[in-house]
């Protein structure tokens, strides 16, 4: 085997560690799987509700603007153009 527990390989495949820079500090942050599907969705410019019919399962409009509200405080961002940006420079939009 691998060596890892089931539960530790199933916790990194479930979430996703990003090292972001705030000023002169550097914080980790943990998107969950969800959260990093809403937002590659999000970086190609989908509104919420093809977000929402675009996700599997599909959801709710307002669930997927539950789901931005939380993405933009882990990331530290005011809007969904900041969290796009964090995304792209965090290496996940390529």
């Amino acid at each position: 085997g691998s060596g890892l527990s089931l539960s530790l390989s199933l916790s990194l495949s479930l979430s996703l560690s990003l090292s972001l820079s705030s000023g002169k500090e550097t914080r980790m942050i943990q998107l969950s799987l969800r959260d990093r599907e809403i937002m590659r969705l999000v970086a190609k410019g989908l509104a919420n509700k093809q977000i929402a019919l675009g996700l599997e399962p599909p959801c709710r409009e307002e669930t997927v603007k539950g789901h931005l509200k939380a993405i933009y405080l882990k990331l530290g961002v005011k809007n969904r153009a900041e969290a796009t940006a964090e995304w792209i420079r965090s290496g996940e939009g390529e």
